[in-house]
């Protein structure tokens, strides 16, 4: 996951504008597998970037320490 939001072209547009930040989301899937989403979110618009870069993942499950990191909320901001 960390490997998403070091890409050049990610950490670029992160540098590029104060707004921007980095942002994984999790969502239940109805045949218990989880969906994971990289993306990028602006503070300003208050809205959820879908751009060239997101990255989306289908898992039957997520590690330790992203179930720690996520708790008990659906998005957590990775700084």
């Amino acid at each position: 996951m960390i490997g998403f939001f070091q890409q050049t072209e990610v950490v670029n547009l992160l540098k590029a504008s104060g707004n921007l930040s980095a942002i994984a989301i999790r969502q239940r899937q109805g045949n218990a597998s989880l969906k994971i989403t990289l993306t990028l979110y602006d503070k300003k618009q208050e809205k959820i970037l879908h751009c060239p870069h997101t990255k989306v993942y289908l898992v039957k499950s997520i590690d330790a320490d992203l179930t720690q990191n996520f708790g008990d909320k659906d998005m957590i901001v990775v700084e």
